[in-house]
């Protein structure tokens, strides 16, 4: 099932050509700890950002919005 994040944000940016929405992409953002790398439910990086997107593997930027979907089963560690 598609996220409603992901529905709602591809709804109101893609016809605007505002940016890219990517769904459980991984992003490898920590400059500090090049190793560490986050995979959100749904980001978004605004337009004037997107080259630095490469075409598969992790995205060294980090995302305008990420969104976390927690569900009453995913375990708090």
């Amino acid at each position: 099932m598609r996220n409603p994040f992901h529905a709602a944000l591809s709804q109101h940016v893609r016809p605007r050509n505002l940016g890219e929405i990517l769904p459980e992409q991984t992003f490898r953002c920590f400059p500090r700890d090049p190793e560490m790398v986050r995979r959100p439910d749904v980001a978004l990086i605004l337009a004037h950002r997107t080259r630095g997107i490469p075409p598969e593997g992790h995205v060294p930027i980090h995302p305008d919005i990420a969104v976390e979907v927690v569900s009453p089963t995913d375990l708090i560690l």
